[in-house]
């Protein structure tokens, strides 16, 4: 068999207010849950 194979792209995610494009560091919304995204 033949598997395609398919880039990566990893995409930014802040794990403080769980949006995408930036990191933690430099994050200045509320923190939220990422379960529960409240």
């Amino acid at each position: 068999k033949i598997y395609g194979v398919h880039e990566y792209v990893d995409i930014l995610r802040c794990y403080k207010c769980c949006r995408f494009y930036h990191f933690a560091k430099y994050c200045t919304r509320k923190e939220t849950c990422g379960n529960c995204a409240g």
